[in-house]
């Protein structure tokens, strides 16, 4: 347990650090590299109790119980004061995947005991990260529903995610989307295409074992494969291959920061689509949204941005070289044939 106090007082100590701000100041004003430093030494120590309890799990009595808790809960409370006090986006979800990490390290405690009390308690933990994981960006049902009708009869179907595992649902597409035969087969009986994919890292490197790459809508892409550096090594090594890159609806935000092997933005000089600013204020996304993939698609594009002229919700599929991009659901079946 020596390790475990070490990385326990490194939390301490730089918590304390971090807890030095000037008062009357917006807290973002008055973040420095400084306490960027200290936020990265917790998250670090926070990790390094995540490894190290993994390791120890199978060996520890279940009378550890509450000595094992401890710790993850510590660490989690300190991921939890980082996102507060740091108010910057988490480009690789490394936060999320550590809470993901504790989470499951939880329920592997080897308990074999416990009181009322002690059952309700870690009843609660379990509650409380729910809630967090629910947080995760969601994909759009249809996105994924109809490419996979088409697609699952002819090729073997590949499914990775930022942070694997369970995807989670965007519930409006749900809704909207109730009464199609395709998504409700899908939702009914294929629950293990979301529910069981691989890390994007584990795919990176290995665009040669694929022949296209598909990122599905949902406003997921938006918050977290803009940013993930897996998913622009595959965009780059497809693009180096000559392979086929494609994306719907919110999808193509993925490509906004992604560059050729030479730095080129993949997107430049590309003729590309994806949902519009018409459409996001239709649904009323407008406000949920860090920026306009309409604008971005532009600027990265060198203003080949395009869309249907009939509006938001008409068909629409852009094919340029070796890039597809589809515009919103209603095009899905017409991209992926």
């Amino acid at each position: 347990m020596l390790r475990l106090s070490y990385h326990h007082c490194v939390i301490l100590i730089h918590q304390a650090r971090c807890r030095d701000f000037q008062t009357g100041q917006p807290i973002d004003d008055v973040i420095d590299d400084g306490h960027r430093i200290n936020f990265q030494i917790l998250i670090d120590a926070s990790r390094s109790i995540l490894i190290y309890l993994e390791k120890a799990l199978p060996v520890l009595a279940h009378e550890c119980f509450w000595v094992i808790i401890f710790y993850p809960m510590t660490a989690i409370s300190t991921i939890f004061s980082v996102a507060l006090l740091d108010s910057r986006s988490d480009p690789e979800n490394e936060r999320l995947k550590l809470l993901q990490g504790f989470t499951q390290l939880i329920r592997q405690i080897p308990v074999k005991r416990l009181t009322v009390a002690e059952i309700s308690h870690l009843e609660f933990i379990e509650e409380v990260l729910e809630s967090i994981l629910d947080s995760v960006p969601p994909w759009g049902y249809p996105d994924l529903a109809h490419p996979f009708h088409v697609l699952n009869p002819r090729a073997e179907l590949v499914y990775a995610t930022p942070i694997g595992g369970e995807s989670p649902l965007d519930t409006v597409s749900v809704e909207l989307f109730k009464d199609d035969p395709v998504c409700k087969d899908f939702l009914e009986n294929h629950e293990s295409v979301w529910k069981n994919t691989l890390k994007l890292s584990d795919v990176a490197g290995r665009a040669s074992e694929f022949d296209v790459i598909f990122y599905p809508g949902g406003h997921g892409p938006m918050v977290d494969l803009v940013h993930d550096e897996h998913s622009r090594s595959l965009l780059r090594d497809f693009h180096s291959q000559d392979k086929i890159v494609s994306a719907v609806c919110h999808g193509p935000a993925a490509f906004v920061n992604a560059t050729t092997a030479s730095g080129v933005l993949i997107l430049k000089g590309k003729q590309v689509t994806g949902f519009d600013d018409v459409g996001e204020e239709m649904f009323k996304f407008t406000d949920d949204m860090d920026f306009s993939l309409e604008k971005r698609l532009s600027e990265a594009s060198g203003g080949k941005y395009v869309k249907a002229d009939e509006g938001p919700l008409a068909e629409k599929v852009v094919v340029d070289g070796k890039m597809i991009t589809v515009q919103n659901p209603a095009s899905i079946v017409q991209g992926c044939r």
